[in-house]
């Protein structure tokens, strides 16, 4: 009998441990990045105003919803304040109103062949890119609390790269390709299971640099959602 009562007890002491850790799995997940963490995501943004360049085209807002494929990796942790270095690869862009043309070809009395791009309505212009340079920096000021609040992060980042359309963006003079880049910031908030929300502002701007007849650029003040799982 008491060697029975002995194992019982052995088993019991055995599986008690290892259920509270279980229980208390979820909960341990819910903390503030460490070195060498990766996740992977998702987050779409959208401005239904974005304004056009140079000041005399301001009034031509148009609207810019972007999508976004989220990688991040933490370089740098110490304490609840952590540094990431960010890639984005960009499958969906769309621009509206944007003005259609047809391109005319013209050659003058010396041989010297020139394009005109003439408007004829306006319409959504589809496009796609990479932003493979970015910086984040996150702050976890209540990683030491207890409940939900302790997943709770506030974070800062900014991003460079390209993007491309099927036709010159924005304007018929400017380019398909144009430099990208970005900035702003947000709230995080991780659950358990290693998933995290974010919510957030970001500024966009793109333009050719320069590189074509005319430089308007788009400038977008964007509401970004989003979501991510640390691996």
């Amino acid at each position: 009998m008491w060697v029975t009562t002995g194992a019982a007890c052995l088993v019991l002491g055995t599986a008690a441990p290892a259920a509270a850790q279980k229980a208390v799995a979820p909960a341990d997940s819910l903390r503030a990045p460490r070195f060498g963490d990766r996740s992977l995501g998702l987050w779409v943004a959208g401005a239904p105003h974005a304004t056009v360049g140079p000041p005399s085209l301001h009034g031509l807002s148009r609207g810019f919803y972007i999508v976004g494929v989220h990688a991040e990796w933490v370089l740098e942790a110490a304490g609840t304040l952590a540094l990431s270095a960010t890639a984005d690869l960009h499958p969906a862009a769309v621009v509206t109103r944007t003005l259609r043309y047809r391109t005319d070809t013209y050659t003058t009395t010396g041989g010297q062949r020139y394009e005109v791009h003439v408007p004829l309505d306006r319409g959504l212009v589809y496009g796609a890119g990479i932003s493979p340079f970015g910086l984040a920096t996150t702050l976890s000021p209540f990683a030491a609390r207890a409940g939900w609040v302790r997943g709770l992060h506030f974070a800062v980042a900014g991003s460079v790269g390209i993007l491309t359309f099927t036709r010159n963006t924005p304007a018929p003079d400017s380019r398909r390709g144009n430099l990208t880049v970005d900035g702003g910031g947000g709230l995080e908030l991780e659950r358990p299971g290693r998933l995290t929300w974010t919510l957030g502002y970001r500024y966009r701007h793109f333009s050719n640099a320069g590189t074509a007849p005319f430089n308007p650029g788009l400038d977008a003040r964007m509401l970004v959602i989003g979501v991510r799982r640390r691996r």
